[in-house]
């Protein structure tokens, strides 16, 4: 009986073993997918879609159902061992899989869009510099009003087909020009360079003499780089303030263009 207890026990930890080498081989995969991305060693199609959609997600269900089988094996087989290595299987397990549900529900609960304006219907364009950088590969700028989301399957069957600026007048409606009516558009233009400057953002070209300022904003993890335009109107005794920013790969931007701009035109109300 002891015989097999014990074999049975080596069993376990054999299999407790394989639990936490993979628990801690899930982060470092995410981890090294977002910064070879980042850093260049392979395109983002290859970083978030195979080494973190394709193979990632998959390898975190594979560790939640070997996490509840060495928790069975760890409860049952006596004598009762390895309680730390099982919680840290589960915090991992746990972890990545809380992280992994809100990325996609995030995900689908935004359109799949990447063009986001004040003004849709007359949409701010980007400079040669601006474009240059962007580069021939980056997503092209279209005006929103020609431009359709590229899909059509059904679970995104209410944008398909339709316009962006019939998607984003639906999805993000606080998403317009900016009126001050106290502030002159120099001071206007001043109080933008400064909210962009603060946020981090790296300012790319400014025309201090036609208010217009254009910058990029590069994501922590997978580098991915958005482009902003910014340009400031007199608009009676104040000023009017549009804006753009328009992601360089991807098709769906998580929502972050549109709280770009809501964030950085609120600052500008203060």
């Amino acid at each position: 009986m002891a015989e097999t207890q014990s074999r049975f026990a080596k069993a376990r930890n054999v299999v407790l073993m394989i639990g936490v080498a993979l628990a801690i081989f899930v982060p470092i995969w995410f981890i090294v997918a977002a910064l070879g991305t980042k850093f260049g060693l392979w395109p983002w199609t290859i970083g978030l879609v195979k080494m973190i959609g394709g193979m990632g997600v998959p390898m975190i269900g594979i560790l939640i159902v070997l996490t509840f089988i060495t928790s069975l094996l760890v409860v049952f087989i006596k004598p009762r061992a390895g309680f730390a290595a099982l919680g840290f299987m589960w915090l991992v397990a746990v972890g990545a899989a809380g992280m992994a549900f809100s990325a996609i529900s995030a995900a689908r609960a935004v359109p799949p869009i990447h063009d986001i304006s004040t003004n849709p219907a007359n949409p701010l364009t980007f400079s040669d510099t601006v474009m240059a950088a962007r580069g021939a590969k980056a997503n092209p700028i279209v005006a929103p009003k020609d431009a359709t989301v590229p899909f059509n399957k059904e679970r995104l069957s209410p944008w398909s087909g339709r316009s962006l600026d019939q998607i984003q007048a639906e999805a993000y409606p606080e998403v317009k020009t900016l009126k001050l009516a106290t502030t002159s558009p120099a001071d206007a233009y001043k109080k933008a360079e400064a909210a962009m400057k603060a946020k981090g953002w790296t300012v790319v070209t400014q025309d201090p003499a036609k208010l217009r300022l254009e910058a990029s904003v590069e994501s922590f993890w997978f580098g991915f780089k958005d482009d902003v335009v910014l340009v400031v109107t007199a608009d009676g005794a104040g000023s009017a303030v549009d804006m753009r920013s328009v992601s360089r790969v991807g098709i769906s931007d998580l929502g972050a263009n549109a709280k770009r701009i809501e964030a950085l035109l609120s600052a500008l109300k203060l």
